[in-house]
């Protein structure tokens, strides 16, 4: 999980960087489909279920055979490991092109700046304030992916849906399938849309989406009838379907397209590694409290979850900035000319501040 986005964003052209990087959330989102269905309705006795865990077998073996002939990124052999001759044939291999040059030239420019900083550790990570606005956005924007409460209803789909059929198994593991559903082919629509409309507004108008729905979803959840399907009981789950969707075009997806973005080649491995950190250990915090939260609060648990959206949001509009179509350098050099990476950090020259605001609204 760690690896995969690092990896995307240093082998993808910045014109397909977007789209390359959702390609995984896809696939992902399409084995979680598979799952469920299995589940469901194939291998869903005491006798079968544990076959279901073999299955992810056979992709492992399709990963052994068909990634190994795949280069290492261009920008690590390039960087740091020093053999130009072979960052350039890794190039040409993933841009299907002979004329690689500007590539070179980019990373290479990319380089430069970075050696003005000095060498990145975890201790300098933290300490240094070159690094802290971006720090701070990768590790919000990953915790989003779990703390907007979505992972926490795959979990414990069964409960959720419970509340909305009690006592309707069928209708229960359709809805499950259901949100399996939603979330591929929402993820399938944002490998056409994310280069388009950007990183930033989708991000931003999604986690705003998904605080309204969460809203509408409490109130539903206590207006329906608890005996029987009503017009409120739709409600919920048309809403829940639609979080789904929101989720997957936003928080779900995107984080893991921006966070590796915001980096230089340097710093990057180790700040997304914890960034990734960061996502499982609210994954872990959500998954313990979700079962406390829905005994004490029931359908009001949903109440939390809307107010964490508003603060994404807020977060977002005001500190997010937009990274299509950029180069790393392009994208670093936002935060140097508004005063986040600033000389004076690290060589004691004084460069011009703006608000903190600014850089999101860029």
């Amino acid at each position: 999980m760690a690896a995969v986005p690092l990896f995307i964003s240093e082998i993808s052209p910045k014109k397909y960087r977007g789209a390359l990087g959702c390609a995984p959330k896809f696939l992902l989102s399409i084995g979680i489909l598979m799952s469920q269905g299995l589940g469901i309705f194939v291998l869903n006795t005491d006798d079968t279920w544990h076959y279901l865990l073999a299955v992810t077998g056979l992709f492992s073996v399709i990963h052994l055979i068909m990634f190994p002939p795949c280069p290492d990124s261009p920008r690590w052999l390039l960087i740091t490991a020093k053999k130009p001759t072979a960052a350039k044939k890794a190039l040409q291999t993933y841009y299907g092109v002979d004329d690689v040059t500007w590539a070179m030239e980019e990373i290479l420019h990319e380089h430069k700046e970075e050696m003005k900083e000095e060498r990145v550790t975890l201790k300098s990570l933290f300490s240094n304030k070159l690094y802290r606005q971006p720090l701070l956005i990768s590790f919000t924007v990953m915790s989003s992916v779990q703390l907007c409460g979505l992972p926490a209803l795959y979990q414990y789909a069964i409960y959720v849906f419970g509340m909305i059929w009690p006592n309707d198994t069928k209708t229960i593991n359709y809805a499950i399938l259901g949100t399996g559903l939603a979330e591929a082919v929402s993820s399938f629509t944002n490998i056409f849309i994310i280069d388009r409309v950007g990183r930033r507004p989708l991000l931003l108008y999604t986690c705003a989406c998904m605080a309204v729905l969460n809203g509408i979803i409490t109130l539903s959840l206590n207006l329906s009838n608890p005996n029987h399907a009503d017009g409120w009981t739709y409600v919920s789950l048309i809403c829940i379907y639609c979080s789904i969707v929101a989720f997957s075009l936003g928080p779900g997806n995107v984080s893991y397209i921006l966070t590796p973005e915001l980096w230089t080649q340097g710093p990057r491995p180790l700040a997304v590694g914890l960034a990734v950190q960061v996502q499982w250990w609210s994954n872990f915090l959500v998954t313990l409290i979700f079962p406390f939260l829905q005994t004490a609060m029931d359908a009001y648990m949903f109440l939390l979850f809307m107010a964490i959206m508003v603060y994404y949001t807020v977060f977002v509009y005001f500190l997010v900035p937009e990274t299509k179509m950029k180069s790393f350098e392009e994208i670093v050099a936002q935060f140097r000319l508004r005063g986040k990476y600033t000389e004076k950090d690290n060589h004691g020259v004084t460069d011009d501040k703006t608000e903190m605001g600014d850089v999101g609204q860029n």
